[in-house]
């Protein structure tokens, strides 16, 4: 029997493992990819604040920002220079390794290409690479993204809304100083250009609908550049609950999202 089982191994996730790995409890997290970190669905931007409360070294950090500009749809953009650094682009990837690494490190058991499959009680029944095990615990912690099967199967309800985005890698020109912010290009939510060094940006957006369209304008001054894409969901508002029975919801599960 484990004191805790967390469902997913994202920063929500390895976060919670290890803050109770390290308080003494027997913790398990269980992570239903075969890699931590992968697949990545983030715009990979943190304040230095949140940052900092990763508790990771600075391996992930791909570049620094030091403000934003604004760019209208029509108008002289506007820019907001802090003239120091306000945040980091990272490499998702390396981050999350990096944490679920210190959870590791703290007492954290982990097992990936597992997922909860169903619950029943105080057990979480489980289907991977080790076949159909039951895991009884003390507590769940659901850190199981923003399409969470725990929330689900809790009857904890949805986000109030939730928006579709689009990234892509591309080489594009872009100030390296600033994160672009496109108000227009997605009338529900925005669009973005991120610096992310060596003459690379990540370009997105998110929305409602297919926002290819809307993708394919916004790259226009990257021509030819683009080098991958990714797609994800913002839950955007929490869940009208956050807890069930010895369960509680964490993260993009919970609808807790940065923006």
């Amino acid at each position: 029997m484990y004191d805790v089982v967390v469902a997913g191994a994202g920063p929500a996730g390895s976060a919670a493992a290890g803050a109770c790995a390290g308080a003494g409890l027997r913790t398990l997290c269980i992570e239903e990819h075969g890699t931590i970190g992968h697949p990545v669905q983030c715009a990979g931007l943190l304040s230095l604040a949140a940052f900092a409360e990763c508790r990771v070294s600075s391996r992930s950090i791909l570049h620094t920002v030091r403000g934003a500009r604004f760019i209208p749809s029509s108008g002289e953009p506007l820019e907001i220079d802090a003239g120091r650094p306000k945040a980091h682009v990272v490499d998702r990837g390396i981050l999350d390794r990096e944490m679920a690494g210190a959870a590791a490190q703290a007492g954290a058991e982990f097992r990936l290409k597992t997922s909860v499959v169903s619950l029943r009680g105080n057990r979480v029944i489980t289907k991977g690479v080790r076949g159909r095990e039951e895991v009884e615990f003390s507590l769940l912690i659901a850190a199981d993204g923003v399409r969470s099967s725990v929330a689900r199967m809790l009857g904890l309800g949805r986000a109030e809304c939730y928006l579709s985005g689009l990234q892509a890698m591309a080489r594009c020109p872009a100030d390296p100083r600033f994160v672009e912010i496109h108000p227009h290009a997605s009338p529900e939510f925005f669009g973005w250009v991120i610096p992310a060094g060596k003459g690379l940006a990540r370009v997105g957006l998110c929305g409602e609908g297919d926002q290819r369209e809307r993708l394919a304008s916004l790259l226009r001054p990257c021509g030819e550049g683009v080098l991958d894409l990714v797609s994800g969901a913002l839950p955007l508002g929490p869940l009208p609950r956050t807890y069930g029975p010895r369960t509680l919801v964490v993260g993009d599960a919970a609808g807790m999202a940065k923006p």
